[in-house]
């Protein structure tokens, strides 16, 4: 049994805000990763600053995730709406995307808004022991569905340095519970390979087939399988309030003994958190084939 470190709930050592060396803001066209810019500071006239990136929010597919230099990964499976995994459905009409625009659907928090951050994953040195975090989110009820292509998670690594190359990453999704939580299972599931550019613990995931999920609340777990002792993951804070406070689960007690063994709000598993709200982006297309 491990007690909870410190470390779980630390400051990064090496803050994003510099990841690009202070760049020029010719530097930070649409999709520069690691620019931190901090409300269009570093971006080029007519671009936005969305969670550290500058994004053209007007535009179509090929601008408006800003992260189209990162290519999709033969890795990456899908999931059934039963929240399996799935990698044989990837032929030709199997993605319920459809051919609509990908955009930004969801942004919450920036690079330079929080240096803390709370692992969040399956730990390979512990007997693929999971703790897991889920933040919630909400699909307007005008907007029908949105099928989500992909996940961006900020974050950093701790106890050691980032590992040698960027992790497979567990993605969920889960249906809201009236007490304030997720569910307790997922509504769709993937594990998919990361993308990390500059190597810092910010996060890129793509979903191929995209999912679906219709207008409500829903929550979102990331967690990287990674070896906690050496190369652990931080989900990081964003440190305004926005929607229910970010939940946690420990089902095999890791960290938490007696406690926190089904999905939780944060502050009753951490000391010293009031509120927490973790840092992602979702992008994808409203509508979509796959909308009933």
């Amino acid at each position: 049994m491990r007690t909870l470190l410190s470390a779980a709930l630390g400051l990064s050592s090496g803050l994003v805000l510099s990841a690009c060396g202070a760049p020029a803001a010719s530097d930070c066209a649409f999709g520069t990763l690691g620019c931190a810019c901090f409300e269009g500071e570093l971006c080029l006239e007519g671009l936005s600053c969305y969670s550290g990136i500058c994004v053209d929010v007007e535009a179509g597919e090929d601008e408006s995730s800003g992260l189209d230099e990162v290519s999709d990964t033969d890795d990456s499976t899908g999931a059934d709406s039963d929240g399996s995994t799935t990698s044989e459905d990837t032929g030709p009409g199997a993605d319920p995307c459809g051919s609509g625009s990908e955009l930004i659907l969801y942004a919450q928090g920036s690079i330079s808004s929080s240096d803390v951050g709370i692992f969040s994953g399956i730990a390979t040195d512990y007997g693929d022991a999971r703790v897991e975090l889920a933040d919630d989110f909400v699909i307007p009820p005008t907007e029908q569905c949105w099928c989500i292509t992909r996940v961006r998670a900020v974050g950093f690594y701790g106890n050691g340095a980032a590992p040698p190359s960027p992790p497979m990453v567990a993605i969920e999704f889960f249906s809201h519970h009236e007490v304030g939580v997720p569910q307790a299972e997922p509504s769709h599931g993937a594990t998919v390979q990361a993308m990390d550019p500059m190597n810092d613990g910010v996060l890129d995931m793509t979903l191929s087939p995209g999912v679906v999920l219709e207008a409500g609340t829903h929550w979102l777990s990331v967690g990287a399988i990674v070896p906690i002792d050496t190369h652990r993951w931080h989900w990081r804070l964003y440190d305004s309030p926005f929607g229910f406070m970010a939940a946690a689960r420990d089902a095999q007690q890791l960290f938490f003994q007696g406690s926190c063994q089904s999905w939780t709000p944060a502050s009753g598993c951490y000391n010293n958190l009031d509120d927490a709200h973790m840092q992602f982006q979702i992008h994808g297309i409203i509508g979509g084939e796959g909308c009933r």
